[in-house]
């Protein structure tokens, strides 16, 4: 019996989509069943290994750990914002899903005046960095740098400031 070859692909990637979905895991849902508690020690958790990544050179690791607390800091930021303006409750795991940063960078300056032009330009060139470095850095794979985690680290501090000023007025 002749198999296409159509069929081998076929057979192939379905082999892959099975190893594939067994690495998958909805971490936008484990976000979304954090308590405030609970997320600040998964907080701490995640700052104490962004430190020591940091301190062994592994510039990469200590990039993704701290921008996704930046964003993090970010979609809570515009969750509360949103929340207060327009009067529903809002899911983070739904704003992950269906909300683009710079979406939310546009509104919270923009619409709800959170922010000013230069604060919208500094968060939207992060956003910039952010993509370029996850999706090209393999043209230039030293790209990850100390400096780089660093200011990652003031972003997301300042972002977390903006997130406990605003939490007050709710």
């Amino acid at each position: 019996m002749y198999l296409s070859k159509e069929y081998h692909k076929t057979t192939l990637m379905n082999s892959h989509w099975l190893k594939v979905s067994s690495l998958y895991e909805d971490l936008r849902k484990q976000r979304s069943l954090v308590d405030n508690d609970e997320l600040g020690d998964v907080y701490k958790n995640v700052i104490e290994l962004y430190n020591k990544s940091l301190s062994e050179e592994n510039y990469i690791q200590s990039f993704i750990l701290i921008q996704n607390l930046f964003e993090d800091r970010l979609y809570t930021l515009y969750k509360y914002v949103k929340e207060k303006n327009e009067g529903y409750y809002l899911s983070l795991e739904t704003l992950h899903k269906r909300t683009d940063l710079k979406k939310m960078v546009f509104e919270l300056c923009n619409k709800y005046r959170v922010f000013d032009d230069k604060t919208k330009r500094t968060l939207n060139k992060s956003i910039d960095i952010r993509n370029r470095f996850i999706h090209f850095s393999f043209m230039k794979p030293n790209v990850y740098s100390k400096k780089l985690c660093e200011v990652f680290y003031i972003l997301f501090r300042e972002m977390d400031k903006e997130v406990q000023t605003f939490k007050k007025t709710i």
